[in-house]
């Protein structure tokens, strides 16, 4: 697996990094109050961040640049819709995204061992 891993940027993740800022920043719109940013910030952000990894993860294995790019992504959000106390938000992102990167190509290998046992 860790002969897999890729380091120079590629087209593939073009789509993906384009899907996770479109993201990022529509749900801001339905922030309205304190509460619901809380419930964006905690969840579905974090939510969508782990969906959009896993499926990236899957179908082109581990990228070292995408969690940073993950990251970097959010730090246009908390700059355009929040204040600087939301920057701890692009370490846990980044984390996030690594951690659902390396599950979606470990899910790949998993389900590739099984098709070969049948």
């Amino acid at each position: 697996m860790l002969d897999e891993i890729r380091v120079k940027p590629s087209r593939d993740m073009l789509f993906y990094v384009l899907v996770q800022l479109l993201l990022y920043h529509a749900s801001t719109f339905f922030i309205v109050d304190t509460g619901s940013g809380m419930f964006f910030l905690l969840l579905i952000l974090p939510l969508m961040t782990a969906v959009i990894a896993v499926i990236y993860g899957y179908r082109h294995g581990i990228h070292v640049l995408y969690p940073l790019i993950t990251a970097l992504l959010f730090l246009t959000v908390v700059w355009l819709h929040f204040n600087e106390s939301a920057c701890i938000y692009l370490v846990i992102y980044g984390m996030i995204a690594l951690v659902a990167m390396v599950l979606g190509k470990i899910l790949k290998n998993v389900m590739r061992m099984t098709k070969k046992e049948d």
